[in-house]
């Protein structure tokens, strides 16, 4: 009975936590993006028939959702990390990369994940203390 490598086991397992890791980040980014979108689109809808006083019920919700979305997109992403740090740890040792430059590193999407997980909630936090404002003011 032939056997199979354990190294072959646990590189198998670690791509599997890997994209169902990254799979999860996806899911929550897609959610959160619609839900804010959705709240937004409601609370400009209530500013263009003059139902502001509707506005902060939307409002809190969403600079929660928001936070959330930090908090939640930031540990996804981290989970991604850790499997993704395996995975070249594994292939650096097996000398996969030598072809590659010298200096050259797997690290992943970096800016995409900085975009999504930070500028882009943050900007959305600051839209929504702008509503705030704005229907304050009015």
């Amino acid at each position: 009975m032939t056997r199979i490598p354990t190294d072959k086991i646990d590189t198998d397992i670690a791509l599997r936590a890997m994209a169902m890791e990254n799979s999860l980040l996806q899911s929550y980014r897609a959610l959160f993006t619609g839900i804010q979108a959705a709240l937004l689109a409601s609370a400009f809808a209530l500013i263009k028939f003059e139902e502001v006083r509707w506005v902060p019920w939307l409002a809190v919700p969403s600079l929660i959702i928001g936070i959330m979305w930090i908090i939640v997109c930031h540990a996804k992403g981290n989970d991604v990390d850790k499997w993704m740090g395996y995975l070249t740890e594994k292939a650096e040792e097996k000398n996969y990369f030598t072809y590659m430059k010298l200096g050259f590193t797997l690290t992943g999407g970096r800016i995409a994940r900085y975009w999504f997980n930070w500028v882009m909630p943050i900007l959305i936090i600051g839209l929504w203390i702008w509503v705030i404002i704005f229907t304050a003011s009015n």
